[in-house]
């Protein structure tokens, strides 16, 4: 069994910050948000996985979480 980490935004903890710290450091710019009041969401395609994004955000809104995928 193989193991893959999914990148997600807790919608309760997200403050959709303005200063958005963990939107900055995130290299393939996965962290997208359309409105600036919404809270953002995941790109999961531009993820690479680097996990910059969860101790950058302020609010702990943002966790890995690991799945098992068949291969």
């Amino acid at each position: 069994m193989h193991y893959q980490a999914t990148i997600n935004i807790d919608e309760e903890s997200c403050q959709a910050c303005r200063k958005r710290v963990a939107r900055k450091v995130c290299k393939g710019k996965a962290i997208v948000q359309v409105d600036p009041e919404e809270v953002p969401w995941i790109d999961i395609s531009r993820c690479f996985d680097y996990r910059l994004c969860i101790p950058a955000c302020p609010f702990s809104a943002i966790t890995a979480q690991r799945a098992s995928v068949p291969i």
